[in-house]
C-alpha cells in the first residue's frame, strides 16, 4: 500500500500534500513511496536525517539531479552533493555573495524592482503572479548579484525552474528542454568567465576566477557548478516564497489588512509562511550504510527524503498546525533546511518576500486569486505553482 503513495509527481497530492503528510506521521513516520524512495515526516527524524551527515549523505542530490535523461547536470556537481570535508572548503568561497553585509546592500535595489513591478500590476489590473512578480524579481536580483546581464532575466527564471524540477521520473519532453537549458547555461557562463578573466570586475564571477582552495585556482567546471547552484539556489525558493505569500493574503483577507495598518507585522507573516508553506519541501539523502530511523530499517545506498512540509506541521512542535496564525511563536521550523546545507539563500528570500508584500500592501486593497485549477511543479526538494492568475485592486 505505501508504494502507491506519490507524493512527487500526483497533482491532487502536489496541490495539497499535507493531510497526506499527516497521515503519515501518525501512521508511516517512516515508510516507502512510489518509486522505492523512502520519506520521514516526523520533525525528529528530518532533523536527524538534515544533521547527520555520516548516515545521510548529501550524494542524494546526484541522484536526483542527473537522472540517465538528463544526463550530467553541473548543479549535481556542486557542494550541494557534496560532504564534509570538501564541501567545508567550497562553501566558503560561495557563501560570500550571501554575507549579510552584501545582502543589507541589495535592500535599496530589491524594493526599486518591487515598487516597478507594483505599478506595472496596478496598470495591468490582473496578470499571473508567477511571471510578473514571483518570478522576475528574483531573477532580475540574482542577475546583479553574480554580475550578469539583467537583460536575460527571462532566460536566468526558465533556466531556473527546469533545474528545479528535475526528477528521476523526467522524460522527454520536459528532459529534452531541460536538457537544452542546461546546454545554454553552460555556454552563457563560459563566455562570461572567458570575459571576467579578460577584463575583472567587481562581482561573484570574478572572484571566482581569483579564489583559491588549497593554493590551487577553481577550474571553469567548478565555477559553473557554483554559478548553476548560486543562480537555482538564489531563484527558485524566493519564486515560491513571493507566491505563496501573495496566495495566502488572498485566502485571508483579514491578514491582508492587518499587514496594512500594521506594516512591522510583515516579517512575521513571512516566517508563518515559510511555515505553512515551506519552498524547501525535501531533503534528499542517501544513506552511507545501514540505518534505523524512526524504528524503521533502511537499508545502506537507499534514497531518503526528509519532508520538511511534514516536519513544518508537527503536532508536537506547533499547536494547530494546520492553521495559519502570524502570531505565532516560532521554533524548529526548517524552511530552508538544517545544519552545514543550510539554504545559502535564505536571508536573501526573506528580504525580497518581505519587500514584495511591502510594494503590493502599500498599492493594493485586496488581492483576489481568480478561479482555476493551479498546477504546481513536481520535484522533490521544491514546491510551489507554476502559474497563478491574480486580481490586484488598488486602494
Amino acid at each position: 500500500m505505501n508504494q502507491q503513495i506519490d507524493l512527487f509527481m500526483d497533482q491532487n497530492t502536489r496541490r495539497n500534500p499535507y493531510p497526506v503528510y499527516a497521515e503519515l506521521r501518525r501512521n508511516r513516520p517512516v515508510c516507502q513511496v512510489k518509486g522505492g524512495i523512502w520519506v520521514a515526516a516526523r520533525h525528529a527524524d528530518v532533523m536527524r536525517i538534515a544533521k547527520d551527515v555520516t548516515s545521510f549523505s548529501s550524494s542524494g542530490f546526484r541522484v536526483i539531479l542527473s537522472p540517465p535523461t538528463i544526463g550530467p547536470n553541473p548543479v549535481a556537481e556542486s557542494i550541494l552533493a557534496l560532504d564534509p570535508p570538501n564541501h567545508t572548503q567550497l562553501r566558503a568561497l560561495v557563501s560570500r555573495a550571501f554575507t549579510p553585509r552584501n545582502i543589507g546592500r541589495l535592500e535599496g535595489r530589491v524594493t526599486d524592482i518591487a515598487n516597478e513591478i507594483g505599478d506595472r500590476l496596478r496598470d495591468m489590473g490582473e496578470a499571473d503572479l508567477v511571471a510578473e512578480l514571483a518570478g522576475p524579481l528574483p531573477a532580475r536580483i540574482i542577475a546583479e548579484i553574480l554580475g550578469l546581464d539583467p537583460a536575460l532575466h527571462r532566460e536566468f527564471k526558465r533556466w531556473g525552474e527546469h533545474l528545479a524540477v528535475i526528477t528521476p521520473a523526467t522524460v522527454d519532453p520536459l528532459a529534452s528542454a531541460i536538457r537544452s537549458s542546461i546546454g545554454e547555461m553552460e555556454r552563457y557562463f563560459k563566455e562570461v568567465i572567458a570575459a571576467r578573466r579578460r577584463n575583472p570586475r567587481e562581482d561573484i564571477v570574478t572572484d571566482l576566477t581569483r579564489a583559491e582552495v588549497d593554493g590551487v585556482k577553481l577550474s571553469d567546471p567548478q565555477i559553473i557548478s557554483f554559478l548553476f547552484l548560486l543562480l537555482s539556489g538564489g531563484f527558485e525558493t524566493t519564486v515560491n516564497l513571493i507566491a505563496h505569500a501573495m496566495m495566502i493574503l488572498s485566502a485571508r483577507p483579514q491578514d491582508h489588512d492587518r499587514l496594512r495598518a500594521e506594516p512591522h507585522m510583515i516579517p512575521a507573516f513571512v516566517e508563518e509562511v515559510l511555515r505553512y508553506e515551506p519552498p524547501l519541501q525535501g531533503l534528499p539523502r542517501v544513506c552511507s550504510a545501514d540505518v534505523v530511523i524512526g524504528g524503521q530499517f533502511i537499508p545502506a545506498g537507499s534514497l531518503v527524503v526528509g519532508l520538511i512540509g511534514s516536519a513544518n506541521r508537527d503536532e508536537s512542535l506547533y499547536h494547530d498546525p494546520d492553521q495559519f496564525d502570524m502570531d505565532r511563536e516560532q521554533h524548529g521550523a526548517l524552511a530552508f533546511g538544517h545544519g552545514i546545507h543550510f539554504c545559502l539563500g535564505a536571508a536573501l528570500a526573506r528580504l525580497e518576500g518581505r519587500l514584495s508584500l511591502e510594494a503590493l500592501l502599500s498599492r493594493f486593497r485586496r488581492l483576489q486569486q481568480l478561479p482555476g485549477e493551479i498546477t504546481y511543479t513536481c520535484a522533490i526538494s521544491l514546491r510551489g505553482p507554476i502559474a497563478v492568475p491574480m486580481r490586484f485592486i488598488p486602494g
